[in-house]
């Protein structure tokens, strides 16, 4: 198995240890779903064909789960604004607040 990273097996395994994530027992899980399935296409008497076709289906869908689960989410970097915004930003509530100064009555001083 790799990850998005290029890591293999071993980092994989240590990355999914270290997220906190139970332990997952893959063959118990794939187990349960070949007992589930097989127990409902005997209740439906469905060709033995078909039930391969859908326990098939069980495991990829078990499969994909298991994968996506396995990815771990990149974990997202602050960043700092530049200066250059700092003072676009700056210079902006600038000529907003003499624009809120200028309105109203005029003052007569004196």
């Amino acid at each position: 198995m790799v990850t998005e990273s290029g890591a293999g097996p071993a980092s994989t395994a240590a990355s999914i240890a270290a997220s906190g994530r139970p332990p997952v027992d893959v063959g118990e899980i794939v187990r349960r779903e070949e007992q589930q399935s097989i127990r409902g296409q005997q209740r439906s008497e469905v060709p033995e064909h078909a039930a391969d076709d859908v326990l098939r289906t069980v495991r990829e869908r078990l499969a994909e789960l298991i994968r996506e689960a396995a990815i771990i989410p990149k974990t997202r970097r602050l960043t700092k604004p530049t200066r250059a915004s700092k003072q676009r930003r700056i210079e902006g509530k600038k000529v907003r607040a003499n624009i809120k100064k200028n309105r109203g009555k005029p003052r007569h001083d004196g």
